[in-house]
C-alpha cells in the first residue's frame, strides 16, 4: 500500500505552532532544527519584545522561553505573555536554575539548559504541556517535584 503524502500547506496548518525565544541565535537555530524535524512550527525570537509581537500576531500552541535574556527577562516576558494569551502553555529552558518562583508560578514546566539530553528532555516536557487536559499546575525544575526545589 502506497504512503499517504500531504501537501506542505495540510502538513503546517495540522502542525503545532511554537515560539522559542532566546537571545542566543546558535540556541534559537538548534531548537528550531530539531522542533521542525518533530512536526512543529517554529518561530524564533531574539527578545521578549519580538516574541510579545509575534504572539499578538499569531497564537502558537506554546511557548518555549530562556530566562535570563537583556531588557526583559524570562519573567516579564512570561507575565506579559499571559496577561494576553493565559491559555498558552510556557516551558521555560534556561542554563539559570536561580529562577524566581513568581516566575515559575507563570511557566509551565522548567528544563535546564545543562541537563543531559536536554533538547529531548525539552521536547518531552512540550509534549506534556500540549496534552496535559488537567488545570495548569506552576512549574517545577526539570523532572523534580516541587517540594525538592529549595
Amino acid at each position: 500500500m502506497p504512503l499517504l503524502k500531504l501537501e506542505p500547506s495540510k502538513r503546517a496548518r495540522s502542525a503545532r505552532r511554537v515560539i522559542c525565544v532566546d537571545d542566543n541565535e546558535f540556541v534559537l537555530e538548534i531548537l528550531r532544527w530539531y522542533l521542525e524535524s518533530l512536526g512543529y512550527v517554529v518561530t524564533r525570537c531574539t527578545s521578549g519584545k519580538h516574541a510579545i509581537r509575534a504572539l499578538e500576531h499569531e497564537l502558537p500552541d506554546a511557548v518555549i522561553l530562556d530566562f535570563e535574556m537583556p531588557e526583559m527577562d524570562g519573567g516579564k516576558v512570561a507575565l506579559a505573555m499571559k496577561e494576553r494569551a493565559p491559555q498558552v502553555p510556557i516551558v521555560m529552558f534556561s542554563g539559570t536554575m536561580n529562577v524566581p518562583q513568581q516566575t515559575l508560578d507563570l511557566i509551565d514546566r522548567f528544563v535546564s539548559k545543562d541537563e543531559a539530553n536536554a533538547f529531548a528532555l525539552l521536547a518531552e516536557n512540550l509534549d506534556l504541556v500540549l496534552t496535559q487536559i488537567k488545570k495548569r499546575q506552576p512549574a517545577a525544575r526539570s523532572s523534580q517535584k516541587r517540594n525538592s526545589v529549595a
